[in-house]
């Protein structure tokens, strides 16, 4: 068993492309069956002025490894704004 405190300390790497795709910010659980249905990584480090930053939501079933030190995924999810998970926050 892998506790999640054990995943965000990972970076997470894109197989397709080799693209270090950063480390865990959020995460998405199935409140029914209590798995996680999706990771949540920054698409970049930082934010701009005028622009929200913007977050990947990568599915669990995309993750094809996870490492002593990275987590391979297959494909880079789907983008989503910030908004979409600040209440997840407040």
């Amino acid at each position: 068993m892998i506790r999640l405190s054990e995943i965000a300390a990972k970076k997470m790497i894109d197989i397709d492309d080799g693209r270090d795709m950063g480390q865990l910010h959020d995460f998405e659980i199935d409140p029914v069956g209590g798995r996680i249905q999706s990771l949540i990584v920054p698409l970049s480090e930082r934010s701009y002025l005028f622009r929200r930053r913007e977050y990947r939501s990568i599915p669990w079933q995309e993750i094809k490894k996870i490492g002593h030190d990275v987590i391979l995924i297959e494909n880079s999810g789907r983008s989503i704004p910030d908004y979409m998970i600040e209440g997840y926050h407040s």
